[in-house]
């Protein structure tokens, strides 16, 4: 059994992506080799035959030519210059003699090289930024894109979109001359921030009270303000004794994180009911109301108004509206009346004479 071959093969073949080759991608080679009668008995290559003539790789076994056969081949990759151009030699055999051969210049565009520079740790409170800290090292021209949790198309990144982790930022380059691209990562973390709240709290005047806790007791630093009538400002728990009603600032810091989170307390001072013993309620717009100071905040009080005849002419809950001399839409007529006013909120009640003039 033996096989003829014809004189004479005809050496051709094809690079695939032709118009867009990257020196750090395989470049790939079709077989169009053809003889007739018999077959392509070896296929020798030079991928690069200016510069390189003595290299080069041989296939014993080409294979019939059902189908192209593709042999890729990886060039030494590059950043500068912009592209550079290599001579493809193909050398097919029929036989051990009969030989044709074909050449073909294709052009390698270089490849992008990103360099990504390590991303500072983040609070989660934080407000968005832009990434920067990833770029082309050898001006090749392109667009490089960030990608990754919390990432929006145009490198901003969002703590709070992305949440308390560590997370894995993206960023790839690609060239405008043949799409040649090159990526790296780097991580971020997402610190959580503390944990603070917000609590009222009432006092009556001359009184104080130790602050409830707002934030965790462990791995947390401090700091009050004002600082005015606290016993210390740099603890959780600090006494409060301020004579006016006043809203405490509590800023948490993470010791170890550094991370801030701010809550508040309001102090409510509920002061000593100031009780006038005389309004005249005649209509001038001077004294026409019975107004008690600071009784607005004892939201519970109740307050009470009899005539001489022990009837009780008036009556509140709470003390949002004074008492204009009036019963049942009639005016009372002058004279001494009689209260008994309960503040509640640990104050006794209080009695006496009110005295109305028109």
């Amino acid at each position: 059994l033996f096989t003829v071959n014809g004189s004479t093969p005809h050496a051709v073949f094809t690079v695939r992506n032709k118009a867009s080759l990257c020196s750090n991608k395989p470049i790939e080679f079709e077989d169009h080799a053809t003889v007739n009668p018999g077959q392509i008995t070896k296929i020798i290559w030079y991928f690069d035959f200016v510069n390189k003539p003595t290299v080069f790789e041989v296939d014993n076994s080409p294979g019939l030519r059902n189908s192209p056969k593709v042999y890729p081949h990886t060039y030494d990759p590059f950043n500068t210059p912009s592209s550079k151009q290599y001579l493809v030699k193909m050398v097919v055999y029929s036989g051990a003699t009969c030989l044709d051969f074909t050449t073909e210049n294709i052009t390698l565009n270089a490849t992008p090289m990103v360099e990504f520079n390590a991303i500072p740790a983040i609070c989660l409170d934080k407000p968005s930024f832009n990434l920067t800290q990833a770029s082309e090292k050898f001006g090749v021209v392109g667009i490089g894109v960030y990608s990754g949790m919390g990432v929006t198309s145009s490198g901003t990144f969002t703590p709070s979109i992305a949440g308390v982790g560590t997370h894995t930022i993206t960023y790839t380059y690609k060239s405008n001359a043949a799409n040649c691209t090159d990526s790296d990562t780097q991580d971020i973390v997402v610190y959580p921030t503390p944990t603070v709240g917000t609590q009222s709290v009432e006092i009556l005047e001359g009184g104080e009270i130790i602050l409830p806790k707002i934030a965790e007791e462990n791995g947390l630093n401090y700091q009050w303000s004002p600082s005015s009538f606290l016993s210390n400002t740099n603890i959780l728990t600090p006494v409060a004794s301020p004579v006016e009603t006043t809203t405490y600032v509590l800023i948490a810091t993470d010791k170890i994180t550094h991370c801030t989170a701010i809550g508040s307390i309001n102090v409510l001072v509920h002061k000593k009911p100031e009780i006038p013993n005389v309004f005249t309620p005649n209509g001038d717009g001077v004294n026409d109301y019975w107004i008690i100071n600071h009784l607005s905040t004892y939201t519970d009080c109740t307050v009470n108004v009899f005539n001489r005849y022990g009837k009780k002419i008036f009556s509140s809950v709470g003390y949002s509206t004074p008492w204009d001399g009036r019963y049942k839409d009639s005016e009372v007529t002058s004279g001494t009346y009689y209260y008994i006013i309960d503040p509640k909120k640990g104050r006794k009640p209080v009695s006496g004479s009110i005295t109305i003039l028109r």
